[in-house]
């Protein structure tokens, strides 16, 4: 019998990945261009998915708690194994102090 919060199959494994907000799609959807390399066990061939632009949705947490995105934000985002097209945003870093756009 399986115990709260085992996962048994491969399809409900979530990885996580930093990206770079590129557009604001509107109620806390977001376009997000993904700036990490997946490891050979995220896909058969361990292809590199750095540059892909995948639907990301703010976190409840991040909702309740009034954390504003925006575009240029470096964000980690959630991705379930199989589909890689959407996302869950579950925290935003934060920018250096005196960190400006151009630099």
């Amino acid at each position: 019998m399986r115990q709260r919060g085992e996962t048994g199959n491969m399809n409900n494994q979530k990885v996580k990945c930093r990206g770079r907000v590129v557009s604001s799609l509107g109620h806390g959807k977001f376009k997000i261009e993904l700036m990490c390399v997946a490891s050979p066990s995220f896909n058969e061939d361990g292809a590199n998915i750095k540059g892909i632009e995948v639907n990301g949705y703010i976190s409840g947490k991040m909702k309740q708690n009034n954390i504003t995105v925006l575009v240029g934000d470096e964000v980690t985002i959630e991705v379930q194994l199989p589909n890689i097209e959407r996302g869950r945003i579950v925290y935003r870093h934060k920018k250096p102090v005196g960190f400006a756009e151009g630099d």
